[in-house]
């Protein structure tokens, strides 16, 4: 959703993805237009097992971000907002 809706701004993303019924993450990478095939890795890097998400943007705000990942998660806005 973030790249289909502010794809020229967002200028890399790359996640480490807690997916549900898999042992080990997945990396998932884009730069800007171009998503790369995920990664399944064989194990995590340590013992933190919760998904990392980091985006590079250009002129793009951090609710334009938060928004966009709610939508894709069917989340309520203001639960993707992390302390």
């Amino acid at each position: 959703m973030l790249l289909h809706c502010h794809g020229p701004q967002v200028l890399r993303t790359k996640a480490l993805l807690h997916v549900m019924g898999l042992a080990a993450p997945v990396l998932v990478e884009s730069v800007q237009h171009t998503v790369h095939a995920p990664v399944h890795l064989q194990r995590w890097p340590s013992a933190d097992r919760r998904s990392r998400i980091v985006v590079i943007v250009d002129g793009l705000s951090k609710e334009s971000i938060e928004r966009s990942l709610a939508v894709f998660c069917n989340i309520e806005v203001s639960a993707a907002v992390s302390a």
